[in-house]
């Protein structure tokens, strides 16, 4: 396939409200912000062509604004709500760049809460979506949990069913390797958010990365394990 020439819009979306770690995207991670890892990655990288913040939060805005990250709005707060979808808060920044006739091929999806991604993370994903047709490019790891084909659900009449139902039986050096959303970054088609008003198109690719590195920041634990891979890997 011929090597595409592709505009990626970086986007960081973060709000302030925040109930499991209070104001945790700004809270301080081996001396930095939360957000600052991120940001850093995404302003590191050679392919992308705009970068920005989404968020509802002053202190958020100030504080990105600093490193280089560009605040060319304000989320409204309808798009900060606990339920609210991020593929919303993506539309509503394309939306605001097409009203200034900006188009973008592609968005960079960088969540806040995933400090351990790099520059190359982004630039490898974005090389990979010149030369090829995939719709979105994610993050995985190798899943070393309890595998799926042993695990049931339960229907409503009490009845349990297996959640893999052609593997439920197999032995366990039959069970295929299976993988997990690491969440590092979602590179996406604009044309499948508008369309299918979803972050997931029908051809998906991932780039595999070490499961040590697949820390998102949810509870105050997750920031101790971060803290820890981040002083041993950085």
């Amino acid at each position: 396939m011929k090597r595409k020439n592709i505009r990626v819009l970086g986007l960081i979306p973060a709000r302030g409200g925040s109930k499991g770690v209070p104001r945790k995207n700004i809270k301080l991670l081996n001396g930095k912000p939360l957000i600052e890892w991120s940001a850093e990655a995404l302003l590191k990288s050679k392919l992308i062509d705009t970068c920005i913040c989404s968020t509802d939060d002053k202190e958020i805005a100030k504080i990105v604004e600093n490193l280089g990250v560009d605040i060319p709005f304000i989320r409204p707060k309808k798009l900060a709500e606990d339920d609210s979808l991020v593929v919303d808060v993506i539309i509503h920044a394309l939306d605001f760049f097409n009203k200034k006739n900006i188009t973008f091929s592609h968005v960079m999806l960088v969540q806040p809460t995933n400090p351990t991604i790099k520059s190359s993370d982004i630039d490898n994903a974005v090389n990979l979506a010149k030369n090829n047709d995939y719709d979105t490019i994610i993050s995985v790891h190798k899943y070393s949990g309890i595998h799926p084909a042993v695990m049931y659900k339960k229907r409503d009449n009490e009845i349990f069913e297996p959640l893999l139902p052609n593997s439920s039986e197999l032995p366990r050096q039959k069970f295929e390797e299976i993988y997990a959303r690491s969440g590092l970054f979602y590179l996406i088609k604009t044309e499948v958010l508008e369309e299918n008003k979803s972050i997931y198109g029908e051809k998906i690719h991932a780039i595999e990365i070490d499961e040590k590195r697949a820390i998102p920041i949810d509870t105050d634990q997750d920031f101790c394990k971060a803290e820890k891979y981040l002083r041993e890997n950085s």
